[in-house]
């Protein structure tokens, strides 16, 4: 004869992750290609809405705030560096797409990774690229209009 036991089935399914954020995320790789075609200023406002979706303003408020007036800052400081120094535009775009990307992994990774796992929305990262052009094309415009309005 054998013993039948009424115990219950034990669920050992690990919880579905929650989603953190409403809406899409932008991704590490969408920001630092924002920065490089953009400025900080564009990378910030992405991360600022990644702060946004997952519910604090106030980190958006303050980020884009500090993305603006580290820019300005910076292109106040370029002003400064010698042109026999050898530093190219290029080597300030590439320090700048580096420390954005720091600042946004160190306060958005997990959140991104988090949204990810739980099947949230990463928006592409050619929408990021679209972002960071129009964000080029203005300081295009600006960098062009000071130039021409200097030359008279």
């Amino acid at each position: 004869m054998t013993a039948q036991t009424d115990t219950p089935a034990v669920d050992t399914s690990l919880p579905e992750p929650k989603q953190i954020a409403k809406g899409g995320l932008y991704s590490l790789p969408g920001i630092a290609i924002a920065t490089a075609l953009g400025s900080p200023i564009a990378g910030g406002l992405l991360m600022g809405k990644n702060f946004e979706a997952i519910g604090k303003a106030t980190q958006a408020k303050q980020t884009y705030l500090y993305f603006v007036l580290g820019t300005i800052g910076l292109l106040f400081l370029s002003t400064f560096i010698p042109e026999e120094t050898g530093l190219s535009n290029y080597s300030f775009t590439v320090f700048t797409t580096l420390i954005t990307l720091f600042i946004a992994k160190h306060h958005q990774e997990q959140a991104i990774k988090q949204h990810i796992s739980a099947q949230g929305k990463i928006f592409s990262n050619w929408r990021a690229a679209g972002i960071g052009l129009a964000f080029g094309l203005v300081f295009l415009s600006v960098y062009v209009a000071i130039v021409y309005a200097t030359m008279a």
